[in-house]
């Protein structure tokens, strides 16, 4: 990370007390003791008093740190709204401007990118030592920001960002300083003890006050025509009930822009599209008797129009949190899946209960209205999520208060052509007392995906509530969406007006029409009511369902007996979760995997059911909304996954699927659309790590199968895939390739620039892409000695050994050209990225290619940076594919730093009890930023392979077993139990328990047979045991910290160390 100190100081001029009098007499000038302001204001006065302008040449520019070189400080001030400066993805952050010389400023405009700081302060200086507030935002929303202040005089400015507002860094495109030639001059009338500056000084502290009961107005004269995007209005405690704004570029022409009737206070935003004008006149009317008090006027950037999205956002900021959907406060919300396996359409069921049926569809969101208040879920003092038997996928949300309980739970019924998903609201009495009251539900124009997960507004333009045959139909969009198995006491929707459904709820009560039909607005929601009286121990259920298909088939057949009778709903949907409770143990995994640490184990088990409801038919992706394609990299590496967890048929599935569509020349789409189409989005056709992933994935197939017939069928393709990593090698081995580049023996014999793992853009020569052909070599010579073609065999040697040794010196050379002690992850900008380095352990066995010094200084750093991120004051982000470290740690024989990262990890899962994560994780698991589709199953096949690979691990023809563990696996509960675990060997079944820590039972039984032998490793920190026996038999080949045995062996296997 890059650091700038802060400039010397230099001698400045002051701002003297008469100078600055005589500015604000100028921008003030007349007001206090005007009865009214004039129809047509004056032209705007010069001030008497001389004042420095900002000088823009003799600037200079610097700051706290840089993401990259490419976005140095001096960007965010060149005038060229297309450059900017951007720093890492920390807090905080700061911009400093030298302006060379003192100046009159008297305010800022700040064009943020979209990476912007949420929380931040300017503070002006004279010498660059003493530092003077002039504004501080705590709500940032990005996009441009129009800052007034009161005229100072500085040198020097400092743009501190303290929070922010994503989970990048802190970036701007440009922050421009304003003179005095563009201060707002005010005229008003005003209180005496009020100054009319109050109105634009940008501190909400203070606040200006009409100078007499009744209407008042306001002008504001911006010294020339500005395009904006509209007015907020900060308002004191006695707001007005009307309020008009008219523009005019001369004065004397004036247009109505907008106006506000029936206002409610705190804030206001006016006008919802881009306007220019010089001159604003702002015309109010007090909501009662005496003056108004107004706390700031603030422009708005051209582009903060007033758009649907806005409107909710200003009706969630006046309203209570929980009312509204928590994406328009910004705050992100964590959700799970629910569906069934290989079908195109899942549901998503967030950590309060709200349910959005199909991908971009509106959300329906529980209330319960009881004394006379509505509460939410934020409301509740105990909320918790949960899981049917810790690991199904069958979701559930509980909010529990002292007199109410509320369950909320999911499942999906039917087949993959006619699914539904099924919800059931069950509100309870705990308490010893009666209770009376409303469950609401109500449908609203929202995604459960945030916009800065592409999602947001799902536009309702038409909405119907009708009863039909015992059950209330809901019908978005002339489409039916949702079915109430049973009646509502209530239902009515509305139209968006300062508000949503979220007012008649408040209430307790639903709009009074039942249907709207508005073609021209997309913002309809309504809700229905379900009233519940309930005595001490008595509940209420109601159960929803959501046709995935547009299909009742299922509907109907959820609610019918087995002797052909109606079931009671509630009735319904208790059998039916019970019978998907068995449907979904049987799907999961034939594999029996449990650990005394039951978190571990139970979150690598809901990786395979996640993995499987994400799949779209054949194609395994890694998401349901975001990334709802199929990649090979993914795909290759879930395979993996699903293999060791017995899920043989669902892999074979995918890769017959893929296999199919290796080009002619042998390139492997990287990414494949869910139809089998090849996507054609970012980096389609400049990914290379696709080549050899396609190759190990055959194999690894094969190696778990021993089907010789997939090999066959998938071999020609194989062979074709590995032709064209040639292709691609020879590029980058012509005499000329980058001849001008210093250092160019950092490119040769290696593969060619790509986006690799879509970590580089622009393209790099990538080692993420060379370990990948690494392993296709190895694997594709495997596949041809299986298969008798030994001339590919001894072809495909050749070009590993020759890649290799390219490899090795290309990582070599980068470290030497960019004076690095670390594992590069790419030759140009010789940067550390461990996780990339790792599928060097696995699944790419090339760790023994890295120079060792490296390598191992590697692993230290981010150790380092890990443990920082238990710092309370870290604030960043990382990404939870760092899982795969594990591997790593455990091959540098660093056990238990995998287990430090492992903890750290499992506290990542949001919520823990639906055992999943997100792409991403934040410091601030409430900051609104893009996390990836949750669950996100390629970070969870990323689990499945690490854990396991704590305990079983093939590696040169051995089976490891027990290598990676901690000592409490053994000693707690009931140890360590694998069943009918698949491996490259056979099947493994493998129990392992100490009493205590001076003995060790382990029993292995299966159908394996290990060419080179299994290699049986100690709980860490035991040392060398005092006795051995296999089966009673005495054993001596073992040491501190390995017992080696026949690949055959089958039995019992007890050590027993010695009291110190």
């Amino acid at each position: 990370m890059r650091k700038f100190l802060p400039v010397k100081p230099y001698q400045v001029l002051p701002l003297t007390v008469s100078l600055l009098c005589a500015l604000l007499l100028a921008l003030t000038q007349g007001c206090r003791k005007a009865e009214r302001p004039p129809e047509a204001p004056p032209a705007a006065e010069q001030p008497s008093a001389p004042a420095v302008e900002p000088p823009v040449a003799e600037r200079s520019v610097s700051a706290s740190a840089l993401q990259e070189d490419i976005f140095p400080a001096h960007l965010a001030c060149d005038d060229n709204p297309h450059t900017r400066w951007s720093s890492p993805a920390a807090d905080p952050q700061w911009l400093l401007i030298d302006m060379g010389r003192a100046a009159t400023i008297c305010g800022f405009t700040i064009l943020w990118e979209t990476a912007y700081s949420s929380e931040y302060a300017i503070e002006v200086s004279s010498d660059g030592a003493q530092w003077k507030p002039v504004y501080r935002q705590r709500k940032g929303t990005g996009q441009t920001a129009h800052i007034n202040i009161r005229p100072v005089s500085a040198r020097y400015v400092r743009l501190t960002g303290y929070k922010r507002g994503t989970g990048w860094g802190h970036s701007i495109w440009e922050f421009d300083v304003k003179g005095l030639s563009d201060a707002i001059i005010v005229q008003a009338d005003t209180a005496k003890d009020s100054d009319p500056l109050n109105l634009v000084d940008g501190d909400l502290e203070t606040v200006w006050v009409s100078g007499a009961p009744g209407p008042t107005s306001v002008t504001l004269d911006l010294r020339k025509p500005r395009e904006f995007g509209g007015l907020r209005f900060d308002w004191g405690d006695r707001y007005p009930d009307t309020v008009k704004v008219h523009v005019s570029k001369d004065g004397t022409e004036w247009a109505l822009a907008d106006e506000i009737t029936e206002g409610t206070g705190v804030f206001d935003i006016v006008m919802d599209r881009s306007t220019t004008a010089r001159f604003l006149r702002i015309e109010m009317q007090p909501h009662t008797e005496g003056p108004i008090d107004v706390k700031e006027i603030t422009l708005r950037g051209k582009d903060d129009m007033l758009t649907p999205f806005a409107r909710y956002e200003i009706a969630a900021e006046k309203s209570k949190p929980g009312v509204y959907p928590e994406q328009l406060h910004r705050r992100q919300v964590y959700w799970t899946l629910v569906g069934l396996p290989s079908d195109r359409q899942e549901s998503l069921l967030d950590e309060y209960g709200n349910l959005e049926p199909t991908a971009k569809a509106c959300a329906l969101m529980p209330y319960l209205y009881i004394n006379g208040k509505l509460r939410s879920a934020l409301d509740a003092p105990q909320l918790s999520q949960a899981l049917e038997n810790h690991v199904l996928p069958l979701p559930s949300v509980a909010w529990r208060f002292d007199d109410v309980g509320l369950d909320i739970s999911a499942l999906t019924w039917g087949t993959t052509a006619d699914s539904v998903t099924f919800v059931q609201y069950r509100v309870s009495n705990p308490s010893g007392a009666p209770v009376q009251g409303r469950l609401m539900l109500a449908v609203r124009p929202f995604q459960i995906n945030p916009t800065w997960q592409h999602g947001g507004l799902s536009p309702i333009r038409s909405l119907e509530f009708a009863e039909e045959a015992e059950r209330t139909q809901v019908k978005v969009n002339d489409q039916l969406t949702f079915v109430v198995l049973g009646k509502t006491d209530d239902a009515g929707v509305r139209a968006f007006d300062r508000g949503d459904v979220a007012v008649e709820l408040a209430q307790g009560t639903v709009p009074s029409d039942p249907k709207l039909d508005r073609s021209s607005d997309d913002l309809l929601s309504g809700a229905m009511a379900f009233d519940f009286s309930l005595q001490p121990g008595e509940s209420r259920a109601v159960i929803v369902a959501a046709p995935l298909h547009g299909e009742l088939r299922a509907l109907d057949s959820f609610v019918q007996g087995g002797d052909g009778q109606a079931l009671a709903p509630a009735d319904a949907f208790n059998q039916r979760l019970g019978e998907m409770r068995d449907y979904w143990t049987r799907q999961m995994s034939p594999v029996t995997f449990e650990l005394p640490a039951r978190e571990v184990s139970d979150t690598a088990k809901s990786q395979v059911a996640y993995i499987l409801i994400n799949q779209d038919g054949i194609a395994i992706q890694p998401g349901s909304r975001n990334y709802k394609r199929s990649w090979m990299r993914d795909g290759s590496l879930t395979s993996a996954g699903l293999l060791r967890m017995g899920m043989f048929s669902t892999v074979k599935a995918y890769l017959d699927w893929y296999a199919a569509r290796v080009q002619p020349d042998g390139w492997v789409p990287p990414i494949l659309n869910n139809d089998g189409t090849i996507n054609e989005g970012f980096g389609w056709d400049n990914e290379y790590d696709s080549q050899g992933q396609f190759v190990f994935a055959i194999m690894e197939y094969y190696r778990f199968t021993k089907d010789r017939e997939f090999l066959e069928k998938h071999f020609d393709a194989v062979h074709r895939a590995l032709k064209y990593l040639v292709a691609l090698r020879e590029k980058t081995l012509a005499p000329d390739y980058l001849a001008n580049e210093p250092g160019r023996e950092r490119f040769a014999g290696i593969l060619p620039p790509s986006i690799s793992h879509e970590g580089y853009s622009p393209a790099m020569h990538s080692y993420w892409d060379d370990f990948f052909a690494l392993k296709g070599w190895k694997d594709g010579r495997e596949a041809a000695l299986l298969l008798g073609r030994e001339d590919v065999a001894e072809w495909a040697q050749q070009q590993y050994e020759l890649l290799r040794q390219s490899v090795k010196d290309s990582i070599n050379a980068t470290i030497a050209f960019k004076k690095i002690g670390y594992i590069p992850g790419c030759a140009e900008k010789g940067d550390m990225d461990a996780t990339s380095t790792t599928i060097a352990f696995f699944p790419c066995d090339e760790d023994d290619l890295l120079p060792e010094t490296e390598l191992l200084y590697t692993y230290q750093i981010y150790y380092d940076d890990v443990v920082r991120r238990l710092d309370p004051s870290w604030s960043a982000g990382y990404t939870p594919y760092e899982i795969r470290n594990l591997s790593a740690f455990v091959g540098l024989g660093r056990p238990d730093r995998a287990h430090f990262l492992l903890d750290y990890i499992m506290s990542c899962r949001r919520p823990p009890a639906w055992n999943h994560l997100g792409e991403v994780v934040l410091s601030d698991p409430r900051m609104g930023s893009y996390i990836g589709d949750m669950p996100h199953t390629w970070v969870g096949s990323g689990f499945i392979n690490s854990v396991r690979n704590l305990l079983v691990r093939e590696k040169d023809g051995k089976l490891l077993l027990l290598r990676g563990i901690r000592d409490s696996w053994v000693t707690d509960g009931e140890g360590v139990v694998l069943r009918d675990a698949p491996t490259y060997f056979g099947k493994l079944n493998l129990t392992a328990k100490s009493s205590d820590k001076k003995s060790l039972r382990v029993e292995l039984r299966g159908d394996y047979d290990v060419p080179e032998g299994i290699e049986l490793y100690w709980p860490p920190q035991r040392g060398k045991p005092s006795r051995v026996t296999i089966n009673g038999t005495e054993w001596t080949r073992f040491d501190d910290k390995v017992c080696r045995i026949s690949g055959k062996v089958q039995g019992v296997i007890e050590a027993e160390w010695a009291e110190e």
